[in-house]
């Protein structure tokens, strides 16, 4: 079995686990470069900034996958972001383009990658190595910005293509939504597993909560007071933090914190049994890995929010009753008549009816992240940190949003 890989790199040396050859100014045309596995031939071409590499020690009993392949070529490289990756077909062969962005000693790298595989003999393998360029040593494939100098039709193109990666992820995301919404109706619900996702997301979650509710009392407590003492304005100190955390501080900053930790925590997961091929067992016994694993876990969620954000929502109160007793000598009872006193119902229910979106979010957007893993553990680690970003991004859009559609419909 022989392979045959294309790349194009802007000079550098490129290290592989058993490869490794310099890109320099070796001539205009295709040149053999030193290769430190004497059947392995690679060949140059400077005025591409185009490299192609055969690899004739594949093992013709293996029938070794072209992610594996794509995975050893991409080892030597750091901080790598696939662009693009798809099957394509070449000589009527199978093949497998990857495009992605990378670092090689510290200097960033635009770089194309198409494997295929044949079974030929190493007398062979430069004639079908040489099938991926044509003789200019522009890549056969029309998608190769790697091989083009960068301007601004190169810029837009990469651009272009990374709008249209998003639009495909949220489209995934809607498809699993929707399937889980589907699979939560139309199935039997998993009440154990529900349960227990109880427990680990938020009864597990509450300590990190609690410590949130509790140092932005104080802080808020202590931002407000100096100002509104500026002013003699004191006395209406209970009555502005009552609102302010029954509307926002409690379900926003709430759902940052805890959300965070609950998506990272369902990412790592559902990305460590997706590597581990667990999910694939999951299907070969003839179950349904969005009833097993994303519905308890998105039910769960949804309930806990409301129920977490009340919890904040009292400790934030006593603690910043305590440090307006204690620091600008305002009386408790005092403190919370006046909170009482201004704190309207639809305040509470204006903020704690976000949470259950959140939930949803938080829920959701850790279990499609977790989901589409790919690459071992270090795919794990990446997961879990878009998890955890998308999700306090998706918070903070749904919070502005929500407070919105509240305010047009006179709730606040």
């Amino acid at each position: 079995m022989g392979c045959a890989t294309t790349g194009a790199l802007q000079g550098g040396l490129y290290k592989g686990e058993q490869t490794a050859y310099r890109i320099g100014p070796v001539g205009p045309d295709w040149t053999r470069v030193t290769v430190n596995h004497q059947n392995d031939l690679a060949w140059h071409n400077e005025a591409k900034g185009a490299v192609m590499h055969a690899d004739s020690d594949c093992d013709p009993g293996l029938d070794i996958p072209l992610t594996a392949l794509r995975s050893h070529l991409m080892i030597g490289f750091t901080e790598r972001e696939v662009i693009e990756e798809e099957v394509i077909h070449m000589d009527g062969r199978e093949a497998l383009r990857t495009h992605f962005t990378a670092k090689l000693d510290g200097v960033p790298r635009d770089i194309l990658l198409q494997i295929l595989k044949f079974r030929r003999g190493p007398g062979r393998l430069r004639r079908h190595a040489r099938r991926f360029h044509h003789d200019d040593g522009s890549a056969v494939t029309s998608a190769a910005p790697s091989t083009r100098p960068r301007n601004l039709i190169t810029w837009t193109d990469l651009q272009i293509r990374r709008l249209r990666s998003f639009v495909e992820e949220v489209g995934d995301a809607t498809l699993l939504t929707g399937r889980t919404f589907r699979t939560m109706f139309t199935t039997r619900f998993d009440t154990t597993e529900f349960i227990y996702q109880l427990e680990l997301l938020g009864v597990r979650s509450l300590a990190i909560a609690a410590a949130t509710a509790i140092f932005v009392g104080i802080v808020m407590t202590i931002q407000f007071a100096v100002s509104m003492e500026a002013f003699g304005a004191k006395d209406t100190l209970g009555r502005v933090l009552a609102v302010s955390e029954a509307r926002e501080l409690a379900p926003s900053l709430t759902a940052l914190v805890v959300g965070s930790r609950i998506a990272a925590g369902i990412a790592a997961e559902l990305g460590s049994m997706t590597v581990t091929e667990q999910v694939d067992a999951i299907r070969a016994l003839g179950a349904d890995p969005i009833r097993k694993l994303v519905v308890p876990r998105l039910v769960a969620c949804i309930v806990i929010m409301p129920l977490i954000t009340f919890v904040a929502f009292l400790l934030g109160m006593i603690s910043s009753m305590l440090v307006a007793a204690l620091s600008y000598g305002i009386p408790m009872e005092f403190f919370a008549s006046t909170a009482l006193d201004s704190l309207r119902i639809n305040d509470f229910i204006s903020g704690v009816s976000k949470t259950p979106f959140f939930g949803f979010l938080i829920a959701l957007l850790g279990c499609y992240f977790g989901l589409q893993t790919r690459g071992g553990t270090e795919g794990v680690g990446k997961s879990t940190t878009r998890a955890v970003v998308v999700v306090s991004i998706s918070i903070l859009m749904a919070d502005a949003l929500l407070t919105q559609i509240f305010v047009s419909f006179g709730t606040l």
